[in-house]
C-alpha cells in the first residue's frame, strides 16, 4: 500500500480520509492496468504461428487446395448468375437532386440509406437495376463517396436529371402523393425513387417535381394490401432503402403484399388485409386507361 500521505492542517479529518480512498482508489487501477497488460505481453510471447499446412499430409493439402478451387468457382458462378438477373431485371433510378432540401443531419442520413441499399441489391438473388441519378458536387455526393467499399458498387452514380436517363414516356416518379396507383414493374420502364430525406417537410415535393417534367408519376398500392387504418403510426411516405427493398423483394416474388411485410417495421402497424386487384376498376376519375407499367394515367 501506498505510504500515507502528508495533509495539510486545513483538511479536516473526513476530508483528510477522503483524499486518502481516491488516492488508494487511483493506485489499484493503476495496478490493475499494469497486471493486464503484462498477461497480454505474456500470452503473446507463449503464443505461436500456426503451422496447420506443414503439419497436413500431401494428400491433405491436395484436397484443401481441391476444396479452395471449388469455393472460388462457385463464388465466380454465383458472380455470373446476379449479373444476369441484374441485367433482365427492371431499371430503378435515385433522385439525389434534393440536397438543398436538406439539413446537414439529413444528408449524411440519406447517404447511410443509399448504402444500405447497396447492400440489398448485393444480396438479392434477383437484384433491380439500381443506379443514383442528380448526384452533383457537394456534401451528399462527399459522404456517398466515402463509404466503404463504393467503387466496388455495381451501381452507376450521375448528375444527370431523372428525366433525362431514359425514355420520358417510359418513366415513372414513385411518390405517395400520386393518385395512380403502380400494378407491376416492367423491364422497359425506368422508375423513380426521390431521395429526399425531410421527415415530411415539403409535402407533396416529388409529385410537383414528376409533374413539372411531365413524367408520368405513381404510388405502391399499400392501400390494397395493407390496412393503412389499424395503426395510426403508419405513415405511406417510405425510406429510401424500404423503397429499394419493397421493389427488390417485389421482383423477386411478384407479391406485393409479401414485399410490404417482410420490409417494412412491424412498429408501423403493417395489417395485410385481402388484396384488391389493382389495374381493375382502381382510381378516381372516370376517363382512366392503364399505362403499359401498369398505371393509371389520364387518357
Amino acid at each position: 500500500l501506498p505510504s500515507k500521505p502528508s495533509f495539510t492542517p486545513s483538511l479536516s479529518k473526513s476530508q483528510q480520509k477522503k483524499a486518502l480512498r481516491r488516492a488508494l482508489k487511483v493506485q489499484n487501477h493503476e495496478d490493475m492496468k499494469r497486471r493486464k497488460k503484462e498477461a497480454k505481453q505474456q500470452a503473446r510471447e507463449v503464443a505461436e504461428p500456426p503451422t496447420f499446412t506443414e503439419e497436413l499430409t500431401p494428400e491433405q493439402q491436395e484436397i484443401r487446395q481441391l476444396a479452395k478451387q471449388e469455393r472460388l468457382q462457385l463464388r465466380e458462378l454465383a458472380s455470373q448468375q446476379w449479373l444476369a438477373a441484374y441485367g433482365r431485371a427492371p431499371r430503378v433510378v435515385i433522385d439525389m437532386d434534393y440536397e438543398g432540401k436538406m439539413y446537414d443531419g439529413e444528408v449524411s442520413s440519406a447517404s447511410q440509406q443509399i448504402m444500405f441499399s447497396w447492400s440489398v441489391i448485393k444480396r438479392s438473388l434477383e437484384p433491380i437495376q439500381l443506379s443514383i441519378c442528380g448526384l452533383k458536387e457537394g456534401k451528399l455526393r462527399s459522404k456517398i463517396m466515402a463509404k466503404p467499399g463504393v467503387e466496388s458498387w455495381h451501381m452507376p452514380m450521375t448528375e444527370t436529371e431523372f428525366y433525362n436517363v431514359g425514355d420520358p414516356s417510359k418513366t415513372v416518379y414513385l411518390t405517395a402523393d400520386s393518385p395512380n396507383t403502380l400494378t407491376t414493374l416492367e423491364t422497359d420502364t425506368v422508375y423513380v425513387i426521390g431521395g429526399l430525406v425531410d421527415h415530411n417537410r415539403h409535402k407533396g415535393i416529388t409529385l410537383q417535381r414528376a409533374m413539372a417534367h411531365k413524367c408520368q408519376h405513381a404510388r405502391l398500392p399499400l392501400a390494397e394490401y395493407l390496412d393503412l387504418k389499424a395503426s395510426p403510426k403508419f405513415t405511406k411516405v417510405l425510406t429510401i432503402d424500404h423503397m429499394v427493398s419493397i421493389l427488390t423483394l417485389y421482383n423477386e416474388t411478384n407479391d406485393w403484399q409479401q414485399a410490404f411485410v417482410s420490409v417494412i417495421p412491424p412498429r408501423k402497424g403493417t395489417v395485410p388485409v385481402e388484396p384488391v386487384p389493382v389495374g381493375v376498376g382502381v382510381g378516381t376519375h372516370t376517363d382512366e386507361t392503364v399505362h403499359p407499367a401498369g398505371v393509371w394515367v389520364e387518357a
